[in-house]
């Protein structure tokens, strides 16, 4: 027994040596494989990086030239009109159009008259008979009416003759007629035309959501002119305080070695200039990339040489209340006018999907003309009139379907209208807002004035008294300061001020675009 145990545990130890050996040997293969995959990988990462860099080195292609005329100069008018044609998100939007117009002509298409044809020619026989050749051709033409009816017509012709001495001929003819009037279920035109009054819809909404599109690209467009044109000033500005803290630095270095201002004061003044000298970079690199930006929104290549304008319209007070601008928007919004339209496609749904309720019940006519002509008969011309005239009845055993599509509609009713309450309240917080960012705008603007008249008086007095010694040139460089940063709030107030009236125009739903793209009041 001992001996037996002994022998079943060196057995038993033998297979687990075996085994883990095994499970060794798979780990190695294992991972000389994923070795392998890596290695690859990696060479294939290298190649793509040598292909790049061999590409980057090469001398690029010249690009083309842009298509667009773009001014060296653009006004207001320009960037709007070349936006219009060239803004790829525009672009796409206008595509969108272009694909709902495909749509609602396929639906039209879908209600008729639509024809149909074929022709065909066909040869039979076989060893004990002659072959035999038959041409055939059928004609079809059908409509769906407004009554919810389907109308067609059918006509088709066929001629069989043999290819022996001894053929024999026929052709025969057959003109049907047919109407298919649902009385009940899938009755009218609502019903029946469900289809296209959808494509209708949605093309329309498209539409709208297109002008929309345009006008959020106009108002972006103005944004950016205008803050390129304050960016001009800003730059302006700069540039004057530099040539007035260099004379500051320049007075002060020469009062210095007069001994009539400490160091302190001429380090000050020294400082002052770089500080201004800074800005004024900082002010360029600003502009510049707020061109790469105004390019990108246009539409325009990144190369294009292009500067603005610097025009900001006087502001123009908007004359209109509070209540009036309400009562315009509810009107004039075209988002509203949509809101307003799906809650009317709820309750057409609605309605049927209670029709499609009742029992399906439809009349059928049909009207069948016929002639033969047989060459083995003396009497060729057999003509076979036929008529047929009927109605149809299923009844509802089964509306599990038609019934969840009932409950749906009216909890898409619901949704509608819920969204109708909220575009409207949205549409009179947007105005509301609209008009407060406009006056406050218009006030600031008006105090911004003030300010810039008033710092400009003290600029020219401090730099009288510094000249006569009375003050230090810190109390110089501040004025100038404040000088320059009223300046460049008074350039943004403005076009803040003008943007704001645009931005009212819009959301009371009076901002209307040309084909270009540029608005009119």
């Amino acid at each position: 027994m001992r001996g037996r145990s002994i022998s079943s545990i060196l057995k038993a130890s033998a297979f687990c040596a075996a085994v883990a050996g095994c499970a060794s040997a798979q780990l190695d293969l294992s991972e000389r494989q994923t070795g392998e995959i890596l290695t690859d990988l990696s060479a294939r990462v290298d190649r793509e990086r040598a292909e790049a860099k061999k590409k980057s080195d090469a001398k690029p292609a010249p690009k083309p030239e842009p298509q667009v005329e773009v001014p060296p100069v653009l006004s207001l008018t320009d960037a709007l009109r070349i936006a219009g044609a060239k803004n790829r998100d525009l672009m796409t939007s206008r595509e969108g159009l272009t694909l709902a117009a495909l749509s609602l002509l396929d639906a039209q298409n879908a209600v008729g008259p639509r024809l149909a044809g074929s022709v065909s020619s066909i040869l039979t026989g076989d060893d004990r008979a002659e072959k035999v050749r038959t041409n055939a051709g059928t004609l079809s033409a059908t409509t769906l009416l407004g009554t919810g009816a389907t109308a067609s017509v059918t006509g088709d012709a066929q001629h069989t003759h043999g290819l022996g001495d001894t053929s024999d001929t026929r052709a025969g003819s057959a003109v049907v007629g047919r109407i298919s009037q649902p009385l009940l279920r899938g009755a009218g035109y609502e019903s029946s035309h469900e289809f296209l009054t959808t494509a209708e819809r949605q093309s329309l909404y498209d539409v709208r959501d297109f002008e929309l599109s345009r006008q959020d690209l106009a108002l972006e467009v103005q944004r950016q002119f205008y803050g390129l044109v304050t960016q001009k000033q800003v730059i302006r500005n700069r540039e004057l305080s530099l040539s007035n803290f260099d004379f500051v630095k320049r007075r002060s270095d020469r009062l210095f070695e007069l001994g009539r201002v400490s160091e302190v004061d001429k380090f000050r003044a020294a400082r002052e200039y770089l500080v201004a000298e800074n800005d004024l970079v900082d002010a360029k690199q600003a502009y510049e990339f707020q061109i790469d930006r105004f390019k990108l929104t246009l539409g325009v290549d990144a190369t294009t040489k292009l500067d603005v304008a610097e025009e900001i319209p006087e502001p123009r007070p908007a004359g209109i209340e509070l209540r009036r601008a309400i009562d315009v928007a509810l009107l004039n919004r075209l988002d509203l006018m949509t809101a307003r339209d799906t809650v009317d496609d709820a309750e057409r749904r609605v309605r049927i999907a209670e029709r499609n309720l009742l029992p399906d019940l439809s009349v059928e006519a049909v009207g069948r003309s016929a002639s033969l002509d047989d060459s083995r008969h003396v009497d060729s011309a057999l003509a076979r009139d036929s008529y047929s005239l009927g109605l149809s009845l299923v009844l509802p055993l089964d509306r599990v379907r038609e019934r969840g599509a009932l409950r749906a509609t009216h909890i898409e009713l619901n949704r509608a209208r819920r969204n109708l309450a909220t575009t409207e309240d949205n549409v009179i917080l947007d105005v509301r807002q609209a008009l407060r960012s406009l006056r406050s705008a218009e006030a600031s603007l008006e105090i911004q004035v003030q300010i810039a008249a008033s710092e400009e008086k003290n600029v020219k007095v401090a730099r009288m008294r510094f000249e006569r010694g009375e003050i230090s040139n810190r109390d110089l460089t501040d004025a100038m300061t404040n000088l320059v940063d009223a300046r460049d709030r008074l350039v943004r107030e403005q076009a803040t001020a003008e943007t704001a009236r645009i931005q009212l125009l819009r959301n009371l739903g009076v901002l209307y675009l040309d084909a270009e793209g540029i608005w009119h009041e």
